[in-house]
C-alpha cells in the first residue's frame, strides 16, 4: 500500500477519535439535568434543582417569603451577611454557624405576574438536598 494512503487512514482514524472525544466532552459539560420533585405538604410545590440552583413558585407574596426565608436559615445556625430587600424583591446571603464549615446559602426572591413569588435558593458548593432542606423550612414556616 502506499504510504500516502496509510497516512491519510491514519489521520482519519485519529479524527474519528478526537471527534469522538470532543462530543463526549461536550455532553459532560453540558449534562446538568434538571431534578423537579414535589414539596411542601400537600405536594403542590414543583422545585426544580439545576446546577447548584432550587427554583420553586410560591402562593405568597414576596416579603412574606423573605421573611421566612430569614427565619428558617436563623433557627438553624446561620448568619445573614447580606439582605437586600424591597417590598416587591430581594436576596439574603447566609454562612452556616462555622465559617469555614458548611455550605453557604444564597435566596433570591421576585414576583410573578400572578401575585405570587420565584424563589431561588443557590448553596455553595452545590448541594441538592440542603436547598430542598432549606425550601422545606421554609414552606413549613409558612404553613405550605
Amino acid at each position: 500500500m502506499p504510504l500516502s494512503l496509510t497516512r491519510n487512514r491514519r489521520f482519519r482514524a485519529a479524527g474519528l477519535v478526537a471527534s469522538g472525544l470532543l462530543a463526549g466532552l461536550v455532553g459532560l459539560s453540558s449534562g446538568c439535568e434538571t431534578v423537579s420533585k414535589a414539596q411542601g405538604k400537600a405536594g403542590e410545590i414543583i422545585a426544580n434543582y439545576k446546577a447548584g440552583t432550587l427554583i420553586a413558585t410560591l402562593h405568597a407574596t414576596p416579603a412574606s417569603v423573605l421573611a421566612a426565608s430569614e427565619q428558617t436559615l436563623r433557627d438553624r445556625g446561620y448568619s445573614i451577611e447580606q439582605n437586600a430587600s424591597t417590598e416587591e424583591q430581594g436576596g439574603l446571603f447566609a454562612r452556616p454557624p462555622a465559617y469555614n464549615l458548611g455550605r453557604t446559602i444564597r435566596i433570591d426572591v421576585s414576583p410573578t405576574a400572578s401575585d405570587g413569588s420565584n424563589l431561588s435558593i443557590t448553596t455553595n458548593p452545590w448541594d441538592e438536598s440542603l436547598a430542598r432542606i432549606t425550601l422545606d423550612g421554609i414552606l413549613e414556616r409558612m404553613g405550605m
